[in-house]
């Protein structure tokens, strides 16, 4: 786990900085957390959100990572809700004498600036930016409001509680680093990350193998 500090070195400054040593503490923290403190199972290494839903609910888990709307999505794949329903948003761990943060990643609704329906495009998106449809997609599939005047409407607040949390974490959080090619350096990092989650590599092979194929990859940052 990095905070905010630390993400920005491994993540900034015009390159991907795997050898800080935030780096490698982090990765090492993970893998602890399977072979030396035993807070995870093995299993965590298998798991895609789905099985970590259903393990976590059969299981009686006491915490798992998920994404942010997953109070609302785990209704529709799980028969048996009667654990996993118990759980609450909480914000990401983070080390002593730290701050916690959210990260913020996933969908954008955006224009391309080549597309010869721009006008079309804007008032889509105006549309869906609309109280009423943010409160819609919150609602049916978790997705957080962006429009801060749902955040303010004290009835709509005394129906959704958990709403006033997700605004702390809003304020709190970070976007994940603007790469331009962000879908591959995640396949790049996960693919030598899961090799040292699953104890087939040390942590620092896994960062050195990782390092190499960023820099052939050439990782440009926006």
């Amino acid at each position: 786990m990095l905070s905010v500090e630390e993400s920005a070195n491994v993540f900034g400054k015009n390159k991907i900085n795997l050898n800080d040593p935030a780096a490698k503490r982090a990765l090492k923290q993970l893998v602890d957390f399977i072979y030396n403190y035993k807070f995870s199972p093995y299993e965590v290494t298998r798991f895609d959100e789905y099985n970590s839903y259903l393990y976590a609910n059969d299981n009686n888990a006491v915490f798992l990572r998920g994404w942010i709307g997953f109070h609302k999505q785990y209704k529709g794949f799980l028969k048996d809700t009667s654990n996993i329903s118990n759980m609450e948003i909480a914000p990401l761990p983070h080390n002593k004498g730290g701050n916690t943060s959210g990260v913020f990643g996933g969908w954008s609704l955006m224009v391309s600036k080549f597309s010869n329906r721009k006008e079309e495009a804007l008032k889509f998106i105006n549309f869906m930016f609309q109280k009423e449809n943010q409160q819609i997609l919150y609602e049916m599939g978790g997705y957080l409001p962006i429009n801060t005047e749902v955040y303010t409407d004290s009835l709509y607040l005394e129906k959704h509680e958990e709403l006033a949390q997700i605004q702390k974490l809003l304020s709190w959080g970070k976007h994940r680093p603007f790469l331009e090619n962000y879908t591959r350096l995640s396949e790049i990092l996960s693919h030598s990350f899961h090799k040292a989650l699953k104890n087939e590599i040390t942590v620092d092979e896994a960062l050195a193998r990782a390092t190499k194929q960023i820099n052939n990859e050439k990782i440009i940052i926006k």
